[in-house]
């Protein structure tokens, strides 16, 4: 797409075209722009290429920074400094956590703010997010998490055996906490990067 980009550009600068045509053409330049720009974005959602490398926090105050170009909320994240290890899987699945989360402040909430914390304890890695929004009626969803991609988070913290808990009310915010086991170094076993 970039190289067809390129030559429309190209050609849009280097020949005379009527005044509707190149109008026309510069449309095409910015929808070819606008189609690039969401693929790599998806390409990034997909599996963050800096999300090994760079660790959790690191990787999660990218996405914060990224958010904030685009959101109405105001995002405070504050992370321990840890050392422990945490597997690929673990990773990724915390970041997919925050990122369905995010979204939905961005599509739900009418949040002014989202707070979100990560710390261990116990052998645990706990992650907590609060936002000021407008809450849900919790008792709605008759016991499960069936709503705005709560299912999807429950199954994923689920498949990582761990622990979610939601807390809302309507006009109380949104309010979840998730815990993880923290992995244990077992000499000659190989493990993801370190969380932060």
């Amino acid at each position: 797409m970039i190289i067809w980009y390129r030559k429309l550009e190209s050609l849009r600068s280097t020949a005379a075209f009527a005044e509707v045509t190149q109008f026309e053409l510069k449309q095409i330049e910015e929808g070819l722009l606008d189609a690039i720009h969401q693929i790599r974005i998806t390409c990034n959602e997909l599996r963050p290429p800096f999300l090994l490398k760079m660790g959790l926090v690191e990787s999660l105050k990218s996405l914060f920074s990224y958010t904030r170009m685009f959101s109405n909320y105001e995002i405070e994240f504050s992370a321990e400094q840890m050392g422990y290890a945490l597997t690929e899987e673990q990773i990724l699945g915390f970041y997919r956590i925050v990122q369905e989360l995010l979204n939905n402040a961005t599509k739900h909430s009418r949040a002014d703010k989202v707070t979100m914390a990560l710390t261990t304890e116990d052998g645990q890695i706990h992650f907590s997010y609060l936002d000021d929004g407008i809450g849900m009626d919790v008792s709605a969803l008759e016991g499960s998490f069936q709503s705005m991609g709560i299912a999807g988070i429950e199954k994923r913290v689920l498949s990582l055996e761990g622990d979610v808990e939601l807390k809302s009310a309507p006009g109380q915010g949104f309010h979840v906490r998730i815990s993880l086991p923290i992995t244990i170094k077992v000499k000659g076993e190989r493990y993801g990067n370190l969380i932060g």
